[in-house]
């Protein structure tokens, strides 16, 4: 006999079935971070770009078409992925969740079973990323700072960065230790079945970065890899890819008037206008063109709103920001972000390059 379970519940129970539900779901996709980027399940021959499903906590099994800005739970995503209506997808999840067939008792087992693999699952997913923190700390650490030497991926990367109209050696204040160089495999790329690596991803010169959180670890790397002679980005899908914990931290660029570093300038009680930028690029030629400022790259527009701000070396912030006004949720994004900001109660503005221009890379190359 069919037994009444809360929606509640049976979306708890569809969470921890964690990615392999989503998989069922969405196939033919790939994690990054903490999403499952995949192409739209509704789109015959669709690729990877705009629909993303998000994985871990109480959100796991969100997701949002970027390109309609349709979005919803997990249950929505079952009822559009079938195209049906949510009642439907709730008497799918009920079927597929055994709801349907088994009698109290058996409910019962069910919903240990459930907070057990929850359990599970969230200790699995606290080593997954503790393991991504190490592996992006010791892809830093490896690698060699970009200005200043001849290593081969030194060398490409400052091509790359000189095709840009960006000189490294002519940023003073540059945090010179942050930008860094290094041959790596492009992991994105690499081909896995049964837990084993089929193919090699594209293996060349990258420019790694490091993302530090507000008291500079290193919790993350961001790689931007470049095709051998440093002439332009890699031909692979996605040549930008970051690994490690982003949220709340940032890639330290400039130091800004004074030249000091974050924790010098807390020490010798020293703060500064801070400028935040989406990308590492901007980041490079705001740095060119405003010696004075201490200059962040949040490295993704929604995490502009979690840089640590708060820190005493912060006195006013500027918001550095890409020109997406025919972006309806990039825009978005950037008033939440700077709504977040403004509770830091430090005076804020937003920055925007001149509306014939993208970015602020895209002013410095005229």
């Amino acid at each position: 006999m069919s037994r009444r379970v809360p929606i509640s519940e049976i979306k708890a129970m569809l969470q921890a079935e964690g990615l392999s539900l989503i998989m069922h779901l969405c196939p033919g996709g790939r994690r990054e971070g903490n999403l499952w980027s995949a192409p739209n399940p509704t789109r015959s021959a669709d690729t990877i770009g705009s629909f993303k499903v998000w994985l871990g906590g109480s959100a796991h099994g969100a997701w949002k078409e970027y390109d309609s800005d349709e979005k919803g739970d997990i249950l929505d995503l079952i009822a559009y992925v079938h195209g049906s209506t949510k009642v439907e997808a709730i008497m799918w999840a009920r079927k597929h969740l055994g709801l349907d067939t088994g009698d109290r008792s058996q409910i019962e087992e069910r919903r240990k079973q459930i907070a057990y693999r929850v359990e599970k699952r969230n200790e699995q997913e606290l080593e997954r990323q503790r393991r991504n923190q190490e592996r992006a700390f010791e892809i830093f650490r490896r690698a060699k700072p970009a200005v200043g030497s001849t290593d081969a991926a030194a060398v490409a990367v400052r091509a790359y960065l000189a095709s840009r109209a960006i000189d490294l050696d002519a940023i003073t204040t540059l945090e010179v230790t942050e930008v860094r160089a290094a041959m790596l495999e492009h992991w994105s790329s690499s081909e896995w079945v049964a837990g084993k690596k089929k193919k090699a991803g594209y293996f060349g010169p990258a420019m790694v970065c490091a993302i530090r959180d507000a008291v500079g670890v290193v919790t993350g790397v961001h790689c931007t890899w470049l095709k051998p002679d440093g002439s332009g980005k890699a031909s692979v899908s996605n040549a930008k890819l970051m690994l490690g914990r982003v949220q709340g931290a940032v890639v330290r660029i400039a130091r800004g008037a004074g030249n000091l570093t974050v924790e010098a300038a807390i020490e010798a009680g020293a703060s500064q206008t801070t400028v935040l930028t989406e990308g590492i690029e901007d980041a490079l030629s705001i740095a060119l063109a405003v010696p004075d400022a201490r200059i962040w790259a949040a490295t993704s527009l929604s995490n502009f709103g979690w840089a640590p701000v708060h820190l005493a070396c912060v006195k006013a912030i500027v918001v550095a920001a890409d020109n997406d006004w025919a972006k309806p949720q990039a825009m978005e994004q950037l008033d939440r972000a700077t709504d977040r900001l403004a509770h830091s109660g430090k005076p804020l503005e937003v920055m925007r390059p001149p509306r014939n221009h993208k970015d602020f890379n895209d002013v410095l190359r005229g």
